[in-house]
């Protein structure tokens, strides 16, 4: 994603709503006709709402929010996007160093579908959490990489079952 529009999309997610000047004023570096240019982008591509309409001055001004989840809860919503949007930027960062090669670094992004009961799922995240907490307690720092490990469970839905 474009990172005015991870920009956009953060301010967002923090305000829960905003008007475009409010949007400008926290990018400082970014031109108005750019935000309106990016707001319309992600307007369009449903990611954001225009959730209400204020006439000043003889024009319309709009109020954004984050487009609601096809159903479910809000803010469960916008903390996933939040969460996925900084996994972005960390990546963005990352690549910005033309010098990083994956393989070097160790980093690699993997999927995989697990079919577990509520029970296995427990059991599984319980051994997970024993493993990190044996590396966490990893007292020395000397001679040691920071690595930022991420994990995100959701249902698998199949696409015949949409």
């Amino acid at each position: 994603m474009n990172p005015v529009r991870m920009m956009i999309m953060q301010y967002l997610t923090t305000h829960k709503t905003a008007i475009a000047s409010e949007i400008i004023a926290n990018l400082k570096d970014v031109s108005r006709a750019t935000v309106y240019n990016h707001l319309k982008i992600l307007e369009e591509s449903n990611l954001i709402t225009v959730v209400k309409e204020n006439q000043v001055r003889g024009t319309i001004e709009k109020v954004y929010s984050i487009s609601k989840a096809y159903g479910g809860n809000h803010a469960d919503y916008t903390t996933v996007i939040n969460y996925l949007l900084y996994l972005m930027m960390d990546f963005q960062k990352y690549f910005e160093n033309n010098k990083k090669v994956m393989n070097d670094d160790m980093l690699f992004v993997d999927r995989t579908v697990m079919y577990l009961n509520d029970k296995d799922f427990q059991s599984f995240f319980q051994e997970y959490t024993k493993l990190c907490e044996k590396y966490f307690s990893n007292e020395s720092l000397m001679n040691k990489q920071g690595r930022t490990i991420s994990l995100i469970s959701s249902p698998f839905i199949r696409v015949d079952q949409e």
